[in-house]
């Protein structure tokens, strides 16, 4: 067990949120391994699991500075985590003793947009996968979401209400706004094609609900195929529909028999056709980068689909929210929200559904990301 100026690498963080904790608002669980809460004396280690252990962490010990200043109450020691990076130094006191650790995060690469609550109304944040270098990308309160980096990773597009659902495109540090469709109704859910050339959307501005696509060097909106005759929300709490990695493909749900069933069509909306995958209501769809699998939701769980072996994997996760692959294919990126708080955070579970990283901390809500990384 590691000792005063230890180090350890946690790569895998306990999501299963210890028990008895309740839903006292000065404690939080989840943290690195620990369950802190405050009090009059600050903050204090209630409970501790996993990797906390084998770093020699206790229950009862306190953490008196993180990075170097001084921390005084649990939400203040969250709020620091991600934007300090990887490596987070501690002074904790045992009783009468003062001893310095270190905690390191995985040192994951690439960078995630998503949408939090930390400034007071939702807005776009973006941060280095390793927890560095958080930024605020919009500051106006128009419900900013399902933000997606360009194939380059150096724009974002996103939907924004103003006053109607409208798709925008933006710099990846937040500057040159551009406004790419002003139907008075509702575009949203972008989607970058695999060149950067079009941007996909979801509409109603050609009857019904619709995919359409907006060309970035003219501005031209077209139809591309048609999801329902009438206007529907159904699916919208999910990613919906995808391009495939090598633009060839369009995975989306078509409304069937009062069901949202997954249909594959070209690029620009001709051959149509179902997919050969069994069950219904699939209606959250995400390709893996190397065009291999779907992961979908069917209301009640994701699942990855094997599209070679045409087979659903094991694979279980339930649809708390927004749910990606991450870039290296092997692992999905998703919103979790621990039980014993109101708020949401990003994590990334594996193939299997194991849990493998916590990637957000902080006490506000953080959720639908997008995380884009330089291909290998």
């Amino acid at each position: 067990m590691n000792t005063a100026g230890g180090r350890v690498l946690l790569g895998l963080v306990v999501l299963v949120v210890l028990t008895g904790s309740g839903a006292w608002a000065g404690r939080f669980s989840d943290v690195l391994g620990m369950e802190l809460e405050t009090d009059l004396q600050g903050v204090r280690v209630f409970k501790v699991d996993g990797e906390a252990k084998l770093l020699g962490l206790q229950v009862g010990d306190r953490i008196e500075r993180l990075g170097g200043r001084k921390v005084t109450e649990g939400w203040d020691f969250m709020a620091r985590i991600d934007g300090l990076g990887p490596e987070l130094p501690l002074t904790v006191r045992r009783g009468e003793k003062t001893f310095e650790l270190t905690l390191e995060r995985p040192r994951l690469a690439g960078k995630l947009v998503f949408v939090s609550d930390r400034s007071g109304p939702w807005e776009l944040w973006r941060m280095d996968a390793d927890g560095s270098r958080v930024h605020q990308l919009t500051r106006r309160g128009l419900q900013p979401q399902g933000a997606v980096w360009s194939p380059d990773g150096k724009q974002i597009a996103f939907e924004w209400m103003t006053p109607y659902w409208d798709i925008w495109l933006m710099d990846e540090n937040g500057h040159n706004l551009r406004r790419l469709t002003s139907f008075p109704d509702a575009e949203t859910r972008p989607r970058w094609s695999p060149d950067g050339q079009f941007l996909y959307f979801i509409s109603y501005q050609w009857g019904g609900t619709a995919i359409g696509r907006v060309s970035l060097a003219t501005g031209e909106q077209q139809k591309v195929v048609q999801m329902a005759d009438k206007p529907s929300w159904a699916p919208w709490r999910y990613s919906t529909y995808d391009l495939s990695p090598d633009g060839t493909t369009l995975a989306f749900p078509r409304e069937t028999s009062g069901a949202w069933r997954l249909h594959f069509a070209n690029p620009d909306g001709s051959n149509v056709r179902p997919a050969p995958q069994p069950g219904t209501q699939q209606v959250g769809l995400d390709w893996s980068p190397d065009g291999k699998r779907l992961l979908w939701a069917d209301g009640s769980a994701y699942h990855v689909w094997d599209l070679e072996r045409e087979q659903v994997s094991g694979f279980s996760l339930q649809p708390d929210g927004w749910a990606a692959f991450a870039p290296d294919g092997r692992s999905v990126v998703y919103e979790h929200r621990p039980s014993d708080n109101e708020k949401t955070d990003l994590y990334v579970v594996d193939l299997h559904g194991r849990p493998l990283h916590r990637l957000t901390y902080h006490p506000a809500n953080d959720r639908w990301a997008d995380w884009w990384a330089p291909k290998q």
